[in-house]
């Protein structure tokens, strides 16, 4: 099983190596990660669409710039179990994507 952790996932999904994560960037890299937490043992629900996954990208977007910086994004998705992180982070997601809902 993959070790992530808050940095590795940061620089997997800074596939461009710029030092943040466009919005689709982070978009992509997070399908990136739920594909790989499906073919686990452990199945989660739904995945996010992608425009969920932008909106989620722009919250984490607290100076507006049209990027994610990797402080932005571990304190977002930060998790003490490094085992655990991809469910942790999907879970975080969920939660996130809740919240904002309940604000609109």
């Amino acid at each position: 099983a993959s070790q992530w952790t808050c940095a590795k996932m940061f620089r997997d999904f800074d596939t461009s190596s710029v030092g943040y994560l466009s919005y689709d960037d982070f978009a992509k890299g997070m399908q990136m990660l739920w594909d790989e937490v499906q073919q686990g043992e452990q199945k989660m629900g739904e995945a996010l669409s992608e425009d969920e996954l932008l909106a989620l990208a722009s919250d984490m977007d607290e100076a507006r710039r049209g990027h994610v910086t990797l402080l932005q994004f571990c304190r977002a998705f930060y998790a003490m179990d490094n085992d655990k992180v991809a469910d942790t982070v999907m879970q975080q997601l969920y939660a996130l994507l809740y919240e904002n809902s309940m604000t609109v």
